[in-house]
């Protein structure tokens, strides 16, 4: 999650908060590969999420990266003062939230598509990209012109919303459109 827009679904206020690219919430479930408890109070200054939340709230966060169902980019993420979870109520949560999000995809509410989605030509450059070759080896091993290779690079960092090649490979690693392989 980079960027985030929710309606607020109770009033007609429109946005109920935008949730920056560098929020520390998010960046911790980006990186997290199960269920985990953040100190709240510690990163309050620092997050959007936190600050709208209130400071009571904000206390403790459980964060819970949903993972069963990649590419999927998604997370739970609870605040509260109270907030008290053990070690085994971390694993039924996060089973919880990942079996509601399976579900919702079962049902059609969610897509699998995204904004960023790659055509199997911009991955392939990509991928040898990743796997150290140069444009023009690129451009013999799939019979394409440089400026070609350069043009797919191009189409997948827009996509990606990415300055450069490095970080388009990047995005499309975190985003598992692409696999480090061997060429």
């Amino acid at each position: 999650m980079l960027h985030i827009k929710w309606p607020d679904i109770r009033s007609e206020r429109g946005q109920l908060i935008t949730i920056n690219r560098g929020d520390p919430v998010l960046e911790r479930c980006r990186i997290a590969h199960r269920p985990c408890l953040i100190d709240g109070v510690s990163i309050s200054g620092h997050s959007d999420l936190v600050a709208a939340a209130g400071p009571e709230a904000s206390a403790r966060i459980v964060a819970v990266p949903i993972t069963s169902i990649p590419p999927y980019q998604a997370a739970v993420i609870g605040l509260g003062e109270a907030l008290s979870l053990t070690e085994l109520d971390l694993v039924a949560f996060d089973f919880l939230c990942n079996q509601a999000f399976r579900r919702l995809r079962a049902l059609g509410y969610l897509i699998d598509s995204r904004p960023g989605d790659l055509s199997a030509r911009e991955r392939r450059v990509l991928e040898l990209t990743a796997n150290g070759m140069t444009a023009q080896e690129i451009a013999e091993n799939l019979n394409i012109s440089q400026r070609t290779v350069h043009a797919h690079l191009q189409n997948a960092g827009e996509k990606l919303d990415a300055s450069n090649k490095t970080q388009a490979v990047v995005e499309a690693l975190r985003y598992g459109q692409i696999t480090l392989t061997d060429s």
